[in-house]
């Protein structure tokens, strides 16, 4: 059964900047914590944008994130973004981070639930955050318009895009590389992820390929009713938002 959040807001910050942007930090009550998520909005909208929720990686905060994959500039304007904070820093994935007493999928339920109709939500995690939008994706699929699948008993079927940089010294790209092991856990290579991601669609019947674009300049369009898997890889150690 899941545990709702307590349906308490509090606007603790509100600033606008140069550019016609707005950034907010809220507050929300849920599983007796009091948790936040950082809101920059356009001043001005002519309807409805799209919502894209990123979720920071371990270690740092939500504006880290944000100066980070640098999703402000890249969109312009053109979208509502959400950035959740961890609680102590970290995410409760599941396997790995994070303090398992912590309901993280009850609070981004319910950050995500805030969210007025008409807006499509996207879903994004970086490192510890990507294995939370992995859980996410795979428990609470009917929020968004776009998501990770996690190799969960009966994953959704839907496109999945994994990026990774190539110098990244805690990814193996190929599946012959030498897995690393982070924390204790042995990290499968990324291209070893998607497959299981792959299986998981093929065994519902999907003709799924898993595409590898090792230049990372390929354009990747999903296609409806299938589950095609493509891993995006760009030299350096990480990846930031590009228009």
């Amino acid at each position: 059964m899941r545990r709702l959040a307590v349906p308490l807001i509090l606007l603790s910050s509100c600033a606008a900047v140069p550019g016609g942007l707005v950034f907010s930090t809220v507050l929300l009550r849920s599983g007796g914590l009091t948790r936040s998520y950082v809101v920059v909005r356009p001043a001005r909208a002519p309807g409805p944008l799209p919502v894209l929720v990123e979720l920071h990686g371990c270690c740092t905060t939500p504006w880290a994130e944000l100066a980070r994959s640098g999703f402000v500039p890249a969109t312009g304007g053109a979208a509502i973004l959400v950035y959740p904070a961890g609680y102590d820093e970290h995410w409760n994935a599941g396997a790995c981070c994070g303090s398992a007493t912590v309901d993280d999928v009850a609070f981004l339920t319910a950050v995500i639930e805030r969210v007025p109709p008409g807006h499509p939500v996207y879903l994004v995690g970086y490192s510890n955050g990507g294995r939370m939008a992995c859980r996410l994706a795979c428990e609470r699929p009917a929020l968004f318009g776009a998501v990770s699948a996690f190799p969960c008993p009966r994953p959704p079927p839907m496109p999945i895009l994994i990026a990774a940089g190539t110098d990244d010294p805690e990814l193996t790209v190929p599946v012959a590389g030498i897995p690393h092991v982070v924390g204790g856990f042995v990290e499968p290579s990324v291209v070893g992820q998607a497959e299981i991601y792959a299986a998981a669609n093929r065994r519902r019947g999907l003709p799924v390929v898993v595409r590898l674009y090792p230049g990372g300049g390929a354009r990747v369009a999903a296609r409806p009713g299938r589950g095609d898997m493509a891993v995006l890889c760009r030299p350096g150690r990480g990846l930031r938002a590009v228009g």
